[in-house]
């Protein structure tokens, strides 16, 4: 882009400064009224050209764009140390770069949610995660704490809904899924009320939900989606289809303020990375003193 304005910034100027002869032949100053004239040379007619603005534009242009590009902070430079105060030189930038990268996927929530959005999205990503934990519960066994601890209930749900609508599902047979995917509602529902761990949470409850939306699908369709009804008015897709797009937000999202993601990112492990997206090396020492 800067090449470009300055290549056109150039070629303007040249015919409007060096190119004397149409000023010179101009009616407006005539060639006797100023022997002395030199080719280049600026006069209040070549102020009035229009060839004259076009290159002072141009030219300005480029100066406030080249401003901008100095003024603002580098990637490239913020990369090549780090991305961290001080920054890491050497070989130690790669394990920063990891690192850093495991802490923002795992605990730093998305900036979305400020003053009551944050207690509203809090409350939704605790309901619906209670919810799906008394979904996952269903085969459990009378006094046991365990996931999938009924076998009945786990046989019958395999030979109901695995076997006949997932049986292209690998490595493990339909018993095995089924249990699977009660220890995933359990065990990342409990995780999503307490905001740990919630993108990764998020993700396996978000493909449970994908599977649960599918098996209904291939049970009863679409039942009339979106404008028809059925008689009984009873839509089996619909609560997990709604189900997956909000697991997909937070896994996305994040869990937000008030969780333990949040907590452990600021107080446990806190972000080293400076302030304004500016690196500490580029700001004079003057103005750090």
């Amino acid at each position: 882009m800067v090449v470009l304005l300055c290549g056109l910034g150039g070629l303007t100027a040249r015919r409007a400064f060096v190119a004397g002869p149409r000023n010179a032949l101009s009616p407006r100053i005539p060639r006797s009224a100023d022997p002395t004239r030199v080719p280049g040379q600026l006069d209040s007619a070549d102020a009035s050209s229009p060839d004259v603005t076009s290159a002072v534009v141009l030219t300005t242009a480029v100066a406030a764009f080249m401003a901008k590009s100095r003024s603002a902070p580098s990637r490239v430079r913020m990369a090549a140390r780090g991305g961290s105060r001080g920054g890491a030189k050497g070989g130690s930038t790669g394990v920063g770069s990891l690192q850093q990268g495991i802490t923002a996927y795992f605990f730093q929530s998305s900036d979305w949610q400020s003053g009551l959005a944050a207690i509203g999205g809090t409350a939704m990503r605790v309901i619906v995660a209670l919810l799906v934990i008394h979904h996952g519960t269903e085969h459990t066994a009378e006094g046991s704490i365990f996931p999938g601890s009924n076998l009945k209930a786990v046989e019958g749900f395999a030979k109901n809904v695995v076997a006949p609508y997932m049986s292209w599902l690998p490595i493990l047979d339909s018993v095995g899924w089924t249990i699977v995917r009660d220890w995933t509602e359990v065990v990342c529902g409990v995780l999503m009320v307490f905001g740990l761990f919630t993108r990764p949470a998020a993700l396996g409850m978000c493909v449970t939900m994908v599977l649960a939306t599918y098996f209904h699908i291939e049970k009863t369709g679409w039942q009339g989606f979106p404008f028809g009804h059925v008689p009984a008015h009873t839509y089996e897709f619909e609560l997990s289809l709604a189900n997956t797009m909000v697991f997909a937000f937070f896994a996305v999202a994040g869990a937000g303020p008030i969780s333990l993601d949040n907590f452990l990112a600021s107080f446990v492990w806190k972000d080293d990375a400076p302030k304004d997206g500016v690196p500490s090396d580029d700001v004079p020492k003057e103005a750090s003193a």
